[in-house]
Formats: structure tokens, C-alpha cells, sequence
């Protein structure tokens, strides 16, 4: 008697290059070291490094928070990961908790998918620190 094979997923790529874990786990251990909320939530999504993020246009290859099938998946690009401090990486991981934590995969109602990330971050990146440097924010007072 042979096992069946489950179906395969059309949400991920047929090929999937491997890629290094251990800074992921490694910034998430930190955050739940800290006893911080963010560190809790991310232990119940799908958290990968990925060589490319399914979806999301060349120039945006950051990372990104999904829902697809009853579950959330946090990716980040690999390329962009490596380059972060810790403290930026754990800052992005902050920020994609915040998508959530805000209910911005279920608030876009129909709005241009782009235009509703880049203000959605912009509400988000005021409240976080350590952020790379070049992330859109808000213009604080002139």
C-alpha cells in the first residue's frame, strides 16, 4: 500500500531553492527572548526566507505578510535579509506583525493593492524604530 501524496500547493513555487534559516530564527528568538507580543504572534505564522517573494513586483523584494488558505505566511526576501542589521531585521519583523495586528490583509477592500501597502506602511513605519533607513514614512513637521 503507497501513501497518497497530498495535492500540491498552487500558492507555492514548483521549484523552491533552500535557503539559510538561522537569521530568521535567530531575530525571533530575540523578540520572544524579549517577552514581546510580536515574537508570540510570529511563532504561529509560516516563516521562511525565501530567494523571491511570489507576487510582489523585482523593485519590492523586501518581505511580506500572506494569507492563503486559513494561514498566515511572513516571507522575506533573502537578498534584502542578509543586508539588515539585526536590529533592522527585527524591526522589519515588527512591521509585517503590525499588517496584521492592524488588519490590513482584510481592510483593502478592493483598493489598489500598491497604493494601500505604501500608506498602510507609512501609518506603520512611525511606531517602529530601527527600521532600514530608506523605508517610507510619513514627513514629520517642516
Amino acid at each position: 500500500m503507497t501513501e497518497e501524496q497530498p495535492a500540491p500547493n498552487p500558492n507555492l513555487p514548483t521549484t523552491q531553492v533552500k535557503c539559510d534559516q538561522t537569521p530568521l530564527a535567530h531575530s525571533i528568538m530575540e523578540l520572544i527572548s524579549d517577552l514581546d507580543f510580536d515574537g508570540y504572534l510570529l511563532t504561529h505564522f509560516d516563516c521562511t526566507i525565501v530567494k523571491q517573494i511570489e507576487g510582489l513586483p523585482k523593485e519590492i523584494q523586501t518581505a511580506a505578510l500572506m494569507y492563503s488558505n486559513g494561514r498566515y505566511f511572513f516571507k522575506v526576501c533573502e537578498e534584502f535579509f542578509k543586508e539588515l542589521s539585526n536590529e533592522e531585521r527585527v524591526a522589519v519583523m515588527k512591521h509585517e506583525v503590525a499588517h496584521f495586528i492592524m488588519k490590513h490583509i482584510t481592510r483593502r477592500n478592493g483598493r489598489d493593492p500598491m497604493v494601500f501597502n505604501v500608506a498602510a506602511d507609512m501609518a506603520i513605519n512611525q511606531n517602529i524604530t530601527g527600521l532600514p533607513k530608506d523605508c517610507v514614512k510619513l514627513l514629520q513637521g517642516t
